[in-house]
């Protein structure tokens, strides 16, 4: 009798480590998938601030060109928020001009053309 006993022990014994490996697998998995969404949400939150403070950089110079439509070429940074843009207006060509606007946030980079007569 104790050869039957000795074998239950060795499969309840199997079957703890077997569920404790599936539990482990299945934490690890959960961790990395969510390791993994933070990491893309992040990336995406740093895009849209800089593509806001690109957006933010060409209104700036649609605003200073609505004041003074025969300003001279200008280039400038502007802080918006937490991100920064630099802004470039160059001079008329064919009585028209062609902004552009780098906006910054951490390592995200976001360029904006406007064309303005």
């Amino acid at each position: 009798m104790t050869a039957k006993t000795n074998q239950k022990g060795y499969a309840v014994s199997f079957v703890a480590l077997f569920v404790l490996v599936l539990m482990l697998t299945i934490a690890l998995s959960v961790g990395s998938l969510n390791l993994y969404r933070q990491k893309a949400a992040t990336t995406s939150i740093m895009a849209t601030q800089s593509y806001y403070a690109a957006e933010a950089g060409i209104e700036d110079a649609l605003l200073r060109l609505k004041e003074n439509p025969q300003m001279p070429a200008a280039s400038y940074s502007l802080t918006a928020g937490n991100a920064s843009t630099n802004v470039n207006i160059p001079a008329i060509l064919a009585g028209s001009r062609a902004i552009t606007s780098q906006g910054i946030f951490i390592t995200a980079l976001r360029s904006e053309r406007a064309g303005c007569k």
